[in-house]
């Protein structure tokens, strides 16, 4: 008679449990991979847009400024302008942190507009000394 085969069941059970850590490791790692990249695209693109709005606003106080308004009406312009601004960074940021996904937050150093933009300059750093490096 044959005995009871434990060691084989034990070696199997073994083989999958290390197979489904192997494959949790791996997803989460490829996961964190695709949030990161996706945070600093979501930076670049931030970061151009607020660029470009500055320019519209300079481009669009000359064009008033030209058009004969008076220097207060455009300073009162200038205020909304600048409230608008400042509640859109806000907004975008708190968007984009409170819909983060939750497992990978902690490894995201920003919480505010000010922190983006020098996780967004730290990029741009880094990106140039890989450049440089080339």
């Amino acid at each position: 008679m044959e005995s009871f085969p434990f060691l084989e069941i034990l070696w199997f059970f073994a083989g999958a449990v290390s197979y489904r850590l192997g494959v949790t490791l791996i997803r989460y790692r490829q996961m964190q991979v695709f949030v990161y990249g996706m945070t600093l695209q979501v930076l670049k693109l931030l970061g151009s847009v607020s660029e470009d709005v500055s320019f519209a606003k300079t481009l669009k106080y000359k064009a008033l400024h030209e058009s004969g308004i008076s220097q207060s009406e455009i300073e009162k312009i200038k205020e909304v302008d600048q409230v608008t601004f400042v509640n859109w960074k806000k907004s975008t940021i708190f968007k984009m942190v409170s819909l983060y996904p939750r497992k990978y937050l902690p490894e995201l150093n920003f919480y505010d507009w000010d922190g983006a933009m020098r996780t967004l300059n730290d990029i741009y750093k880094e990106e140039r000394k890989v450049r440089d490096r080339q």
